[in-house]
C-alpha cells in the first residue's frame, strides 16, 4: 500500500481503496477503540508521509500536511469519519508524487531513466523498453545515462531491485520466493545469488541479521 504511495500510483490506489478490504489483527494501541484507531490513522500519515519523502516530495511539505491530518484526526469522533480521513491521507500523498511525476519532461536523462524504474520494479524492466518510453535509442540512453551516473543501466535496475528486496524482506513477512516473484526475478535462485553479490549476504541471512530486534510472528 505505502509502496503506491511512493512510486506515485494514484490509479492503483483509488481502486486499492476502492476495491481492497483490510483483514488480519492490528493489535491493541489504547484502552478505547475510538483511541486505538486514530493511533492507527497517526501512523498511516507517518508512513504515507515518509513514502512521499522517498517519492520526491519536499520534506516541509509533507510534515506540514501531516500535522493538518493528525489535527483532523484528533478532532474526530466517530469510526467514519476517521476510515474516510484515512483513506484521504492515502490518495492526497500518493497524488503528491504522482504530480511530481509528471513534472519530469524538463529533467535529465538519466533522471527520467530513475522514475521509469521505479515506478516499474514489479516488471521485467529492459533497456530498450525504457528508450521506448523515453523516445530514444537505447545505445543513446545506455552511454547518457553512464555519463551522467557513472553506473551502468542495467547495474543500477538491479540496484534498485535489491533495495527494495531488502525493504521488503526486513518490513513483510512475504516468503523469499514471494519476494523474487513481486520484483519479477526469473526464478529464486538468481535472486538468491544477486541478491548475496549485492548485499553480502544471502537474503534469509539479510533478514533475520537485520530483524533481529523485531518482534517475532
Amino acid at each position: 500500500m505505502f509502496s503506491l504511495v511512493r512510486f506515485g500510483k494514484y490509479d492503483q490506489m483509488l481502486a486499492f481503496l476502492r476495491e481492497s478490504s483490510f483483514s488480519g489483527n492490528d493489535g491493541r494501541l489504547a484502552d478505547t477503540t475510538i483511541r486505538h484507531y486514530k493511533n492507527l490513522a497517526i501512523a498511516s500519515v507517518t508512513l504515507a508521509s515518509r513514502s512521499a519523502t522517498l517519492g520526491g516530495v519536499d520534506y516541509e511539505t509533507a510534515m506540514s500536511l501531516g500535522d493538518v491530518f493528525n489535527q483532523n484526526i484528533e478532532r474526530a469522533n466517530d469510526m467514519k469519519t476517521l476510515t474516510l480521513l484515512i483513506k484521504s491521507i492515502l490518495r492526497t500523498y500518493t497524488r503528491l508524487v504522482w504530480e511530481r511525476n509528471q513534472n519530469y519532461a524538463g529533467a535529465s536523462l538519466s533522471t527520467r531513466a530513475h522514475r521509469y524504474i521505479e515506478q516499474h520494479l514489479t516488471e521485467p524492466i529492459r533497456s530498450d523498453a525504457i528508450a521506448e518510453h523515453l523516445q530514444l535509442s537505447r545505445s543513446y540512453l545506455s552511454s547518457q545515462f553512464k555519463r551522467e551516473t557513472g553506473v551502468n543501466l542495467r547495474d543500477f535496475i538491479l540496484q534498485l531491485k535489491m533495495d527494495e528486496a531488502m525493504r521488503l524482506l526486513i518490513t513483510t513477512e512475504e516468503s523469499l520466493a514471494s519476494i523474487a516473484s513481486l520484483l519479477a526475478f526469473s526464478s529464486q535462485n538468481y535472486f538468491h545469488t544477486a541478491f548475496k553479490k549485492y548485499a553480502g549476504l544471502t537474503p534469509a541471512e539479510y533478514r533475520r541479521h537485520n530483524r533481529a530486534g523485531f518482534p517475532q510472528p
